[in-house]
Order: structure tokens, then sequence, then C-alpha cells
């Protein structure tokens, strides 16, 4: 079995076992003429921790004329959690997020412990069993129609659907900012103690040896410094760099910071001994938090048409998500990425609760076939979104990532040719046999460039392995 979260570079299996019981039950009613409904009911029980529950769909469909069907549904569900994620927890990953330790001026208690003096942290992360979780529930309506006109219009089919889902009590994995709360609160109250403070240079490179002891750290008087040097932390360092300063005047007032061991916290790790406030791993559990509610619309177009040249048909197949937003989820206060934005639609998401979301995808195709030959032509494409890791990627970025990064991943569009011969062998027993080539990505389509570290592009919504043929043989018997 899989865990419910993925990570391109990383192994997770499990080896557990779950029982569950249920019982499903449906009924088809013509309560009318040219009206359908559908009621449907499903127990399900997993005992222990997540029990049981029962949830209802009710469907129903009108064909008011011959060539139009309406419908609409409405159903609740649950789901409960991985049984990976419950027992073992999830894969280990990474993150990205705003960390007020990493601003030196906040180490050294010159600036408070808040978003606004926060600055970007890249950490790893790893899973804890999370036995509390759990069940997630939904509720989810669609409505829509089905045309099928007759006459000169023969042919066309259109099928439209719109769709929203509200989930609750959402099985997430815990925001990389909330893993470090009781860090923060450990570090305000130590920064409130001047005899907590000591010279950052001192702070042991190594948590062994010296890391045990404070034999190698530098007691400072942060009241004593700030007489001598004030407090403004812009005279005692040059502005710049990952920590806020790239630059700062040994034994400053800002060279005078908070002893890391007086905020230890269990499962947060900081490059050896925080002399530069870096983040190395974060420990991260799952919650059940808040709701989520997703709108959106999808379109399918059809057209089929016949002539002396052969069966054609032509295509749309388009969808739009209108939001996909994430409320009183703890640790989301100011947003995903701490930008205030909560609606993932258009966006690449934070990379832990929601992942790239672009809100326009679709393509168009068009197939010919005559005979024993067919031929088909796809074009996929992919709309503009928004990338919430600008700021961060900016901040932390040298000159030539500064030139290159951008607010938003441009619009994509690519290729796929495939072409197809079915042969009728003479002897029955052999059947049919088709053969088919083809090009994914025929023209190795130029990907959206994205700032994103070993890659440059996001991974989550492409594919970086560019033209791809293929040769399929299929026997029928």
């Amino acid at each position: 079995m899989s865990n419910n979260f993925e990570c391109s570079y990383c192994a997770f299996t499990y080896d557990n076992e779950r029982n569950v019981k249920s019982v499903f039950t449906e009924f088809s009613l013509p309560i009318l003429e040219n009206v359908e409904t559908q009621i449907a009911v499903r127990y399900e029980d997993y005992g222990g921790q997540i029990g049981s529950a029962v949830t209802p769909k009710i469907a129903m469909s009108w064909r008011p004329v011959d060539t139009l069907l309406v419908r609409g549904s409405y159903s609740q569900s649950f789901r409960a959690p991985n049984v990976g994620v419950v027992e073992e927890g999830l894969e280990s990953s990474s993150n990205t997020f705003r960390d007020p330790i990493r601003n030196q001026a906040v180490r050294s208690g010159l600036a408070e412990v808040n978003n606004a003096n926060a600055l970007p942290n890249f950490t790893y992360t790893l899973g804890g069993p999370a036995p509390d979780v759990g069940n997630e529930y939904a509720d989810t309506y669609s409505t829509g129609f089905i045309w099928t006109p007759a006459g000169r219009l023969e042919g066309l089919s259109v099928n439209t659907d719109i769709w929203r889902f509200e989930l609750t009590d959402k099985v997430l994995p815990q925001p990389g900012i909330s893993a470090i709360a009781g860090e923060l609160e450990r570090f305000k109250a130590a920064a409130a103690d001047p005899s907590n403070y000591v010279l950052n240079g001192t702070i042991p490179a190594s948590r062994t040896g010296a890391w045990a002891s404070m034999d190698q750290y530098t007691p400072c008087d942060p009241n004593a410094l700030a007489a001598q040097y004030g407090t403004d932390p812009s005279t005692q360092g040059t502005p710049g760099g990952t920590t806020g300063f790239r630059d700062v005047v040994p034994g400053s007032r800002l060279d005078c910071v908070v002893n890391p061991q007086t905020y230890l916290t269990e499962g947060v790790v900081r490059t050896f001994g925080v002399n530069t406030g870096s983040l190395t791993t974060t420990k991260l559990s799952t919650i059940n938090a808040g709701k989520i509610v997703a709108d959106g619309a999808d379109l399918k177009i059809a057209y089929t048409w016949t002539n002396d040249l052969g069966r054609f048909r032509a295509s749309l197949d388009y969808t739009h998500v209108r939001q996909y937003t994430l409320e009183d989820v703890p640790g989301l206060e100011l947003g995903l990425l701490e930008t205030g934005v909560f609606d993932a639609a258009g966006t690449t998401g934070d990379g832990n609760l929601v992942r790239s979301l672009p809100d326009n995808k679709g393509n168009i195709s068009l197939s010919w076939m005559r005979n024993n030959h067919g031929f088909s032509v796809i074009t996929r494409m992919i709309g503009s979104y928004r990338d919430l890791a600008y700021e961060n990627t900016y901040a932390t970025g040298n000159d030539a990532v500064r030139a290159l990064v951008s607010k938003t991943i441009d619009s994509y569009q690519s290729w796929d040719l495939q072409y197809n011969y079915t042969h009728q062998w003479a002897n029955d027993k052999l059947g049919t046999t088709i053969v088919t080539v083809g090009a994914l990505d025929a023209f190795n389509a130029d990907l959206p460039y994205r700032e994103a570290g070993d890659i440059n592009y996001d991974a989550g919504v492409f594919d970086g392995r560019g033209r791809r043929l293929y040769l399929r043989v299929l026997m029928q018997l």
C-alpha cells in the first residue's frame, strides 16, 4: 500500500492491517414520466478509534425532450485516515516557510517574533504517527446537462457539470509553521531573561563535544551592549543575506543572541549550534483540520461527422477550478506560505497542505478513421497560475536567481500524435491485431520556467521527460 501523501524522491512502506465491514444498497425509482431518481445508502464500520458512519446519496435526472438530459445529485461521504498515516506517519519530505528565528535581529532580541520579521527557511520534514487522527467528511453537490441535438446538428454532444465539494476535518499534514510554535514560545520566554544571551560567534558548530556544555559559549550582557552600540540593528550589520544581515559587527548588540540551548524543542532541529538559525528538520504529524471548499465546472464538447474521406471527430475537454479555499486550519492563520492567500486555485499552493493547482486545464483533439487506418492529434493546454513561493525565492536567492524568478508560471501547450492500423487476420482464430505508434509531447514543448532548486519547472504539474515515442501491439482473439 502507499501513503496518502507522496514525494518524488522518498520511499515509504508499511505493513499494517485493518478490518472493514460495509453494506451498500441502491434504489432507482422512475417517480414521474421522464424523471428518474437514485437513492443510495452506505454503512461502513472500521472499529476502534475510527468507528462507523452511514452516508446517503440522492440523484435525479430529467429528460424534458429526447435530446436533453438534466441531472443533479447530492451525497455525503466519509474517508477513514490511511492506516500508514495513523500507525507510521507521513513520508519524509521538505518544506519552506517563514521563520522568525531565521532573522538575526530576532535572535538578538532586537525585533519581535512575528511574521513581519520572519525570513524564508527551508527544512526537511519527518513524519510521526497520528493515533488520534479521525475521519474526514464531505458534502458533494453537482448539477449539469447532456445535450445531443438532432437534425443538422446531429453528431454534436455537449456535456457540462458544475460541482462543489465541502470537506470538513480534512486529514492534512501539519502546517510547517505550527511545527515550531512551541519553540517560538520557548524562545520568547528565554529572550526576556538577559542572562540567557551569548555571543553568536562562540556558539559551537557541532552538536558534539562543547555542545553539551556551556564552556565554549561566551555570555554577553544585552543591556550593556545596547548602551554601547544602541538598539538599531542596521547600524551594527550589513542588511542582506539569508539571516537578514550579511555581516555583523563582532561583539555588538546584534551579535549578542539568545542561547539556543534555552529553547531546544523536541521535533525541531536547527543547524549545529544555530549560529545562523537555520532549520535542519522538523517533525510534522497529521491532523484533522478546518474545512476545504472547492468548486468549479467541467465542459465537454464533441462533434462527429462522416464523409467520403472517412469518419472525423473533434472534441474539447475543459476544467475550471473556481476556488479551493482552506478555512480554519491551525497554523494557517497567515495563509499559504504566510502570503495571506487561502484560495489555492490558480496557485502553486504551499507544497504541503495543497500542491500546485492550475485553475484552467483542457485539451482539444481531432481524430480520423477510414477502413483500417486511424490518426489522432491532441493538444493539451494549461493556463498560467501564480507562484506563491515567489517572495521566499526572491528573498533568499542570489542576483542570478532574482533575475530569473517570476510571480507567475506561464501557460503551456503540448501536442500528442498517434497512428493506428487494424489488421483482421484471414484465420478467425487469430482475431484482430491493432498496431499503434505515437509520440507524446511530439514537438518537445518548452516547460514554463520556475526557479525550484534542482529542477527549473513545476514537477507537480509538468512532465519533464519531454518527447516520448511508443509502439503498442494489441491482439484481440
